[in-house]
């Protein structure tokens, strides 16, 4: 079945099976490329080439896989990982799904349960990538803001509405707090105080999403606590960027699937 030919970075010390796995891959509907298994270029093709998953090695030169995923955690663009072992190790693999990754596979033989982990894997990440209240939900979670206040709700309403209408920005007290303020029944002031205390207390914890976003480039400082305004803006840009990305890749992906050799 096609899978909307969404990219598949192999970076693995074993360059055959590589090969091979990308083959069976791009079989079964996938855009699938491979890279040489060093850190930094590992890094720089995730960076650059924005794959959906990526497959690799628990261990990675002198470093390995968990530190790969801490490495490339941070930002908008958050791939899968599927890694592979040597061991059938039940701490390790615990390890390794507690740091982020979406699958542990300790035999690299194996490449029908691959195949299979990489579809399975691909399902879950396209019911997440293309509802934007999930997007949303995932954004603020990482910025900090608490899901148990008030201010949480009227965040992501806010923010979906800027997604889905940019105009609302321009009038932010008479449009936008309004027409949130609507659907839970509640009023433009308190939507308005509900959202800076949400701020305020995901800016003091400051999470490492809240960093990235928000600290300048330049000298490394903070930026002064941003406005209710300029908060759902930025984020508001940053997912429709996100959208706008994906759009491309998956059409870049099919461009680039159509001519490669099966």
């Amino acid at each position: 079945m096609k899978t909307d030919f969404k990219k598949v970075l192999i970076a693995l010390k074993a360059a055959s099976s590589g090969m091979a796995i990308a083959s069976e891959l791009n079989k079964k509907g996938f855009y699938s490329y491979t890279r040489e298994c060093q850190f930094d270029k590992i890094v720089d093709s995730i960076t650059l080439d924005l794959p959906d998953i990526v497959i690799t090695d628990l261990i990675i030169d002198d470093s390995d896989a968990v530190s790969l995923i801490n490495k490339t955690r941070h930002g908008l663009h958050l791939p899968d990982y599927i890694i592979i072992g040597d061991a059938d190790n039940t701490f390790i693999e615990r390890q390794v799904l507690s740091a982020g990754a979406s699958a542990y596979i300790p035999d690299i033989s194996n490449i029908n349960k691959i195949s299979e982990a990489v579809q399975i894997v691909d399902s879950k990440r396209q019911a997440v990538t293309t509802d934007p209240v999930m997007l949303v939900t995932e954004t603020i979670r990482k910025l900090g803001v608490p899901a148990h206040i008030l201010g949480y709700n009227y965040i992501r309403t806010a923010i979906l509405s800027l997604i889905n209408d940019s105009d609302l920005l321009n009038n932010i007290t008479k449009q936008l707090y309004p027409l949130v303020a609507s659907q839970y029944s509640s009023t433009p002031s308190c939507v308005e105080r509900a959202i800076r205390h949400a701020i305020e207390i995901a800016w003091d914890k400051q999470t490492d999403e809240m960093t990235k976003m928000f600290m300048t480039s330049s000298n490394g400082n903070y930026l002064s606590r941003p406005s209710n305004s300029e908060f759902i803006a930025l984020i508001a840009d940053n997912l429709k960027l996100r959208f706008a990305r994906l759009s491309i890749q998956t059409s870049n992906s099919k461009n680039l699937h159509s001519s490669a050799p099966l």
